[in-house]
């Protein structure tokens, strides 16, 4: 079952989980086919508890997930993660740290690239 967030406090908290747990995968949806910039819709977390939705339109602030994605503790898991990078370099003037993708994994381990799921 997935859980949809759409509050600061239930945002704030999973951003605690993902911390106490060290590792998450992330991925994003977003709109960017007539803006400069993508616009962010719609954000994915896989814990090793939970999958959770967030609501980016009505969450407020969502730094404390663009530092989690900065600092050199938290493993983020991805999946062609040029756009997840760009939000987090656009949000917080940082880039990932520990940002793991594994479709470009897959195209160093020889597998043709781009690789779809």
């Amino acid at each position: 079952m997935v859980q949809l967030l759409t509050s600061q406090s239930d945002f704030d908290a999973l951003c605690d989980e993902i911390r106490a747990a060290g590792i998450v995968g992330f991925d994003t949806e977003f709109l960017s086919e007539y803006t400069y910039r993508p616009d962010l819709c719609l954000m994915q977390f896989a814990t090793p508890a939970r999958n959770v939705i967030v609501d980016p339109l009505v969450v407020p602030d969502l730094t404390r997930w663009w530092e989690l994605m900065a600092d050199d503790q938290t493993r983020i898991i991805v999946h062609g993660s040029r756009e997840e990078i760009r939000f987090c370099f656009t949000n917080l003037r940082r880039p990932p740290r520990l940002v793991w993708d594994i479709q470009v994994a897959e195209g160093l381990r020889g597998r043709s690239f781009p690789l779809g799921y």
